[in-house]
């Protein structure tokens, strides 16, 4: 099968999602999909609505397959603002900013930014037809006239200064485009979709019934930190220094609310609109790399019970982690209340809409999670994952039998790096009740959850089966055995291999065999 599916990468095919049942051939109980609908880039991208659907099987052992062609074009819609990051490139953009930020007065400093930014948005959006237009057809039109004066160049009617004003006219239309094309989200149309199952809505129950029987922190474990948070001047007036390294410290692509307006804007407009913005506001990974697989080499350390290592995997922790859960920690680790209370705001002012062919359709807020992009956000998961890190500390580091045994005096019992954790335990069935436990305790506390098919155990090498067989049938998590890969680093012990970077090279090979023209846009063609 893996010399099929190469054969098709090969041939620069691949393969269309379909509607209907998955299986497409049947003889007696053995079932299988034999059928498959495979189509090159060139295919895809003058025919992009293909439709494949897997129809009923009568009279025949192959389901027949229905393959459905859309010519039409959906009806223009208005789209809605969405701020081009290209604009600030063009020397007009601080003069057109200039000339329509102003002129709005309302008393709620809130109500006159978002009038601002919408009378401001209409003004860009007619000046971007008349200074930029369409950027595919701009290329186009740059090429075929680069063309045209060099061929006239080669005759000698025009001179080295028109040829070089045409070509920089066409490295300008590239770069915007290029500008552009960044700024597009990545789209894919190859996905099955949900399933309207008893076990879905089931599973949604079930995930109900863990958001409501969230337990509160045990604040013991912060008791030695309060009088040093006390002293923290974080309830202060932002001055507008601050308020500006926070703002440009966002990547420029990135959006807060649906009102279109990336953090590029602010950044390159700062000077005509920070009196408005400031107003309406009030106020190394390699490292632990690199530590990991140091503490690897002590893995086959005699010590009583042997070491054993957890290997870690959250489900998407960014997007599920409980508000109340964070205030709660903020609180017990002595943070003012006025600063928690400019938490609870931040993390309830949030906005979500769905873009559906081309406008954006409802409003919604979430109830859980941190936004990404937010320069505060990492700060706060940090802090807040450090509960887990109390947690393991306290369950390993006192009794001697339940360490990691290692060459250095320092007791290590985990290291993390945002949502990367790796424990170190002895395997003695005492360390791996208390670590499971605990763990199981902060998925309480947190509304995060362990991804269980995921996560991991590295023993020594002269663990017993017994005890393998043991501890992965109280985690419920699996046993791996050296190279594993942690934080995009392949860790093994022992001299340099070849398998460190097989990954690398198959990405690569992987790459390049898909690697196509025909999809380069004309900036990537030139480079």
């Amino acid at each position: 099968m893996s010399t099929f599916c190469d054969s098709i990468s090969s041939a620069g095919l691949f393969e269309l999602g379909f509607k209907g049942p998955e299986f497409t051939w049947k003889r007696g109980h053995l079932w299988g999909k034999l059928d498959r609908f495979l189509v090159n880039d060139y295919w895809q991208s003058q025919f992009m609505l293909t439709f494949v659907t897997h129809l009923s099987l009568a009279g025949s052992d192959h389901r027949p397959l229905l393959i459905s062609i859309t010519s039409f074009q959906l009806p223009p819609t208005p789209s809605p603002f969405r701020y081009l990051n290209m604009w600030s490139s063009h020397p007009l953009f601080p003069k057109i900013i200039f000339e329509h930020w102003f002129d709005i007065s309302h008393p709620d400093p809130l109500v006159k930014l978002s009038l601002l930014q919408i009378k401001t948005g209409k003004a860009l959006q007619k000046w971007n037809w008349e200074a930029f237009g369409n950027v595919f057809t701009k290329v186009t039109g740059a090429e075929i006239n680069v063309t045209k004066v060099e061929q006239e160049a080669q005759q000698g009617f025009v001179g080295e200064e028109e040829l070089l004003s045409a070509h920089n006219i066409l490295l300008n239309a590239i770069e915007y485009q290029d500008q552009f094309l960044k700024q597009k989200p990545a789209m894919n149309i190859f996905t099955d979709g949900e399933r309207n199952t008893k076990f879905y809505h089931a599973y949604i129950k079930y995930k109900r019934k863990l958001q409501n029987t969230r337990l509160p922190i045990e604040t013991h474990y912060f008791s030695d930190e309060l009088s040093c948070t006390n002293n923290l001047n974080l309830i202060d007036p932002h001055t507008t220094k601050e308020i500006w390294e926070a703002s440009s410290s966002i990547d420029s692509s990135k959006v807060a609310a649906p009102d279109g307006y990336v953090a590029d804007f602010y950044k390159k407009s700062w000077d005509t609109i920070k009196a408005d913005v400031i107003a309406a506001v009030g106020r190394s990974i390699i490292d632990n790399a690199l530590l990991t697989h140091e503490l690897l080499h002590d893995l086959n350390k005699p010590c009583r019970g042997g070491n054993l290592i957890y290997k870690l995997d959250m489900k998407k922790a960014y997007d599920t982690i409980s508000w109340d859960f964070i205030l709660e920690i903020l609180t017990a680790r002595g943070f003012h209340t006025s600063f928690c209370q400019l938490i609870h705001i931040q993390l309830n002012n949030n906005a979500h809409s769905i873009l559906l062919n081309g406008r954006t359709w409802g409003s919604f807020t979430a109830t859980r999670g941190l936004k990404q992009g937010d320069p505060l956000f990492p700060t706060i998961f940090i802090l807040a994952i450090y509960y887990l890190s109390r947690m393991i500390d306290a369950a390993l580091l006192p009794q001697n039998y339940s360490r990691y045994h290692h060459s250095s005096n320092i007791p290590i019992s985990h290291l993390f790096y945002a949502d990367g954790i790796m424990v170190f335990s002895s395997a003695h069935k005492n360390a791996v009740k208390k670590v499971f436990q605990s763990l199981k305790k902060f998925q309480l506390h947190s509304g995060m959850q362990f991804n269980v098919d995921k996560c991991q155990l590295i023993f020594n090498k002269k663990a017993s089966s017994n005890c393998k067989q043991w501890a992965t049938a109280y985690t419920g998590f699996s046993y791996t055995q050296l190279p594993i890969k942690y934080l995009g680093v392949t860790l093994l012990t022992g001299r340099t291999k070849h398998i460190q970077f097989e990954e690398v090279l198959n990405k690569i090979s992987s790459f390049l065999s898909g690697w196509t023209q025909s999809f380069l846009y004309n900036g990537g063609r030139i480079t």
